[in-house]
């Protein structure tokens, strides 16, 4: 049996950025309407439901932060221009001024305090990804 170490599929920059975006978009989107979801369910006097919701908000950003990760480092390892990676450093702080909106959003309500700090963290965890495709 041969040892064959894993190489990724996807090499070609813009697909990479392709998904980066598609993904940092589709991660946003999901972050405002479910943080406008559980504060709705919170103010109606629900507040296990938006616990529920928030901790699955939480728990989605911190994989989706975790791909965009790897995808800002598959980018780097691509024959990438200055263009494509402002593209991708746009659509990277997008998501983390989401992450780091809803977290502030979250905690200044006074509850859910696990779910703001997650959120958070996955805010502060893109720097990485950003430094990787900043031109």
């Amino acid at each position: 049996m041969r040892d064959m170490p894993f190489k990724s599929t996807i090499r070609i920059p813009s697909e990479v950025l392709d998904a980066i975006v598609a993904l940092t978009e589709l991660t946003t989107t999901l972050a405002v309407e479910t943080a406008m979801e559980a504060g709705r369910h919170d103010a109606y006097g629900d507040p296990e439901v938006a616990s529920a919701r928030l901790t699955q908000l939480a728990t989605g950003a911190g994989v989706a932060t975790g791909e965009v990760a790897f995808l800002a480092e598959e980018l780097d390892c691509t024959a990438v221009d200055d263009d494509q990676r402002a593209d991708a450093a746009v659509a990277i702080a997008g998501l983390q001024a989401t992450m780091a909106s809803a977290a502030i959003a979250v905690q200044q309500t006074g509850r859910f305090r696990d779910s703001a700090t997650a959120l958070r963290r996955s805010a502060e965890y893109l720097d990485g990804p950003l430094a990787v495709v900043r031109p």
